[in-house]
């Protein structure tokens, strides 16, 4: 099984286009910010102390929910290769029960998703502290790390659900072009959440990974918000970026976030469990 793990895992990091690719949607999450979003926003809130670096955080967050997604994707794509070539059923002829199989991928792909997250964090840290002069508490790095995990799972199961009903590379390829230019906008990455119409706001409210990104957010930029914030306008700025997400009339904590991916990523499991099993009941 750990055999097994280590040839995806170095399958993914030995095609270096593939992972370039599962980084398109953080790439254009960063690259939108930077030429575009960041002046704009800038010029709107810039009568607050702090504003670049605070809206630096709230961008890295959003780019390491995106991470976390394509990347657990991108090395699917192994499962998606292995079984229009046959190389599946390989294994299942060796010592492998199919759930070793499908714990083989399930922690490859968990763990690529896992480090992605760690190295794009420390780029886009190092990065916006050269430029805008970024700080990151130490006392961030433990909850931040639980988060990673959190959305390392979801990221995870997500992926297992959608490759479960894709039967060829191709449409593989197609579906992951799809992830990796929609992700961002589905965690209010692209544009604030409340620059967008209540219909969008509802649809990205119904995807859990947003609220991976509003956990991250809140972690980030809690410093900046805590200390440079005018009194009166602290509320109107986190809905309005997406810090924290609504439920009706109350703003969701950072812990309730974490619970509802958790429960979100326990039936994520559930439906792959079922789905699996008639599946491969059926052949």
């Amino acid at each position: 099984m750990l055999a097994l793990m280590k040839r995806n895992i170095t399958l993914y990091f030995r095609n270096r286009v593939g992972m370039l690719m599962s980084l398109l949607g953080a790439l254009i999450s960063f690259f939108v910010y930077i030429f575009f979003l960041q002046n704009n926003l800038v010029s709107s809130w810039g009568h607050i102390n702090n504003i670049k670096p605070l809206l630096d955080a709230w961008m890295i967050g959003g780019i390491l929910a995106i991470t976390g997604i394509t990347t657990a994707f991108a090395v699917m794509g192994q499962l998606v290769t292995d079984r229009t070539e046959d190389v599946y059923w390989d294994f299942e002829m060796t010592s492998l029960t199919p759930l070793k199989i499908s714990l083989s991928y399930f922690g490859s792909t968990a763990f690529v998703s896992f480090i992605m997250q760690l190295v794009v964090f420390g780029i886009m840290v190092g990065y916006f502290r050269w430029q805008d002069n970024l700080v990151i508490t130490a006392n961030k790095l433990l909850p931040l790390l639980l988060v990673t995990i959190i959305n390392t799972i979801f990221s995870t199961i997500f992926s297992l659900i959608i490759v479960e009903f894709i039967n060829t590379h191709t449409i593989y390829s197609r579906v992951a072009t799809i992830i990796g230019t929609l992700v961002g906008f589905v965690v209010a990455t692209y544009m604030p959440l409340g620059v967008l119409s209540s219909g969008a706001q509802r649809f990205i409210k119904l995807f859990p990974g947003s609220y991976i990104a509003a956990s991250y957010r809140d972690l980030l930029t809690k410093h900046y918000i805590a200390s440079d914030f005018p009194q009166g306008m602290h509320t109107e700025f986190i809905k309005f970026l997406g810090i924290k997400i609504s439920i009706g009339k109350h703003l969701l904590t950072f812990s309730e976030d974490l619970y509802l991916v958790l429960g979100a990523s326990l039936l994520g499991l559930i439906l792959f469990i079922v789905i699996n099993h008639l599946k491969y009941k059926r052949n």
